[in-house]
């Protein structure tokens, strides 16, 4: 049985409650990850709306998939957040809310890759800038 590549644990070693994407939509290899999330009551703990940090972890686990989508054997390694050169944000994700993320590859140094990202909730553009990950080893 062929594993399904709209599952983002075929990418990622993130596993709930750390893994902040539902299903993968797309993935253009080298170039550009979309993927969604429902949000659910209980990943908001007790406030209103969903932390902005898990906006930024669904945004870099969305580039991470795009980071390895050109490499064979990529198992053992990860993609870590190394910087936010640039990122606003402009509206929340509240619970029964679904947020895509996108991911687009502006440029790669090594190890080293930036991407241009954004989230829409509901269609909204919720936040937009650049994410910078680095490729680690040692992860299985």
């Amino acid at each position: 049985m062929q594993p399904d590549p709209s599952d983002p644990t075929r990418w990622l070693p993130h596993r709930k409650p750390f893994l902040f994407l539902d299903r993968i939509a797309s993935v253009v290899p080298g170039r550009e990850a979309t993927a969604w999330k429902r949000i659910v009551d209980s990943e908001c703990r007790g406030v209103a709306t969903w932390p902005r940090a898990y906006l930024v972890e669904m945004m870099a686990q969305t580039s991470a998939i795009l980071l390895f989508s050109e490499e064979e054997g990529r198992r053992g390694r990860m993609g870590v957040l190394a910087a936010v050169p640039a990122l606003s944000f402009r509206r929340s994700a509240r619970p029964g809310e679904t947020v895509v993320a996108t991911a687009r590859l502006e440029k790669r140094w090594g190890d080293l890759a930036r991407f241009n990202v954004a989230a829409h909730v509901e269609g909204e553009l919720a936040a937009e800038g650049a994410l910078v990950l680095a490729a680690r080893e040692g992860v299985t």
